[in-house]
């Protein structure tokens, strides 16, 4: 996504416990990661976006996973082990999938 968060350069939904990714910037881009509730019509998503306030992060090195940013953490933590210990998602991207 841009800075602006106008320009959406990927997207993914959930699809049978996978988050999938068909593509994704390049390793070593800055990213930022709004999430929104399943199946949300257009006044759900609204109030999402009013007061959302994206994850901000990197695709890592490998391109194998997204590090994120959290407020009052020293270290990125991996998007790929947030899903997964929280929600049981596994996080498919075109470099690097889930087993």
């Amino acid at each position: 996504m841009s800075v602006d968060l106008f320009t959406v350069y990927a997207s993914a939904q959930v699809e049978r416990s996978y988050l999938k990714f068909k593509e994704l910037p390049p390793p070593g881009t800055e990213v930022r990661i709004l999430i929104f509730p399943p199946d949300a019509d257009d006044v759900a998503l609204a109030e999402t976006l009013s007061g959302a306030t994206a994850l901000k992060g990197f695709v890592s090195d490998a391109g194998t996973d997204i590090l994120v940013l959290l407020e009052g953490e020293n270290e990125p933590l991996s998007l790929r082990a947030l899903l997964l210990q929280e929600r049981e998602i596994w996080l498919d991207l075109p470099l690097g999938r889930s087993q």
